[in-house]
């Protein structure tokens, strides 16, 4: 309660964004409750053992909602202090006043970690209107009606928003074809197609989920390696010509494959090199998306010896 006496409740915890803390806030109350719970007579009867499992819960769950008001006061004094929105902006504030390619490949690589772990980073959100590298480009394609020799070929919307995102952060939907293609099981390719009409326009977080991919040391290389990969080629095909750089704004939900034709004014060329970048990343993603399968399907004969999952699944 504040001094308006409203609930104080912040939105930004739920969610995606929030997700590693829900995370990490679960896992730390199954530890408590793993180290100090004490085991109960297997050999009671069922009223009398529940009723003894609640009693030998009063401690862990004591601890585990001390560790609750503590957890609610941290948060709340880095809220109050806006550490989060503090470090936040700073971190998107030095990605708009920064551009060149190297520049662009480091905050395009702290964005894609910062994915993986479920946090935003700053090219989670197009920073066109705040990216000067990106005004300045604009400005000088409608004064002067050319793509070719605009000042700033390397920055975040020539790059990472063009060829680094193709499907989302860690350009996913080169990953959701690639299960199409090679994934056997039935789970997986339910989840891809269930998730593949969003991830077209760039809305991925219901398959980084579901599959997982956050948190998944597995996935992690190919996560971060594919984007990059795409910005080196990308690049090359700038400063050789091949292609003209993007730099009229584009809406964040527009398909990652269209934006860099739509950010050109529709040139067929960018077209044709962002399909053939997608179907690289499919090439990439396939051995990742083979060697799960085998992972899955050797667990899946484990628990099958077992009895724990059904034939079918």
């Amino acid at each position: 309660m504040g001094n308006s006496s409203q609930f104080n409740f912040r939105l930004d915890l739920l969610g995606f964004s929030g997700l590693i803390l829900g995370l990490a806030v679960g896992y730390g109350v199954g530890l408590v409750f793993k180290y100090l719970s004490k085991q109960t007579n297997k050999k009671a009867e069922h009223g009398q053992e529940l009723l003894a499992r609640s009693f030998k819960s009063l401690l862990p769950l004591t601890v585990a909602l001390l560790f609750a008001v503590v957890c609610n006061i941290l948060l709340g004094l880095l809220f109050k202090y806006q550490i989060f929105e503090g470090a936040g902006s700073w971190l998107q504030s030095q990605a708009t006043k920064q551009s060149g390619f190297w520049a662009v490949m480091f905050f395009a690589s702290i964005t894609l970690l910062l994915s993986w772990l479920g946090l935003s980073g700053p090219y989670t959100n197009n920073t066109f209107d705040s990216d000067q590298s990106a005004l300045k480009n604009l400005s000088y394609a409608l004064s002067h009606n050319e793509l070719a020799k605009v000042p700033e070929k390397f920055n975040a919307n020539t790059l990472y928003f063009s060829y680094g995102a193709l499907g989302g952060t860690g350009a996913t939907l080169g990953l959701i074809l690639a299960i199409f293609l090679v994934a056997k099981r039935q789970n997986t390719r339910k989840l891809a197609s269930w998730t593949v009409l969003p991830s077209m326009f760039n809305t991925n977080a219901a398959f980084m989920i579901g599959l997982p991919l956050l948190f998944n040391p597995f996935y992690l290389l190919p996560f971060l390696v594919i984007p990059l990969f795409n910005m080196v080629i990308g690049a090359l095909a700038l400063l050789s010509g091949l292609v003209p750089p993007a730099v009229y704004p584009v809406l964040m939900t527009t398909p990652g494959v269209l934006y860099a034709f739509i950010g050109t004014n529709g040139s067929w060329g960018v077209l044709i090199f962002t399909f053939g970048l997608l179907l690289c990343d499919i090439l990439l993603y396939l051995p990742f998306v083979r060697f799960a399968e085998k992972i899955a399907g050797a667990l899946d004969n484990e628990r099958k010896r077992a009895g724990e999952v059904d034939a079918d699944q």
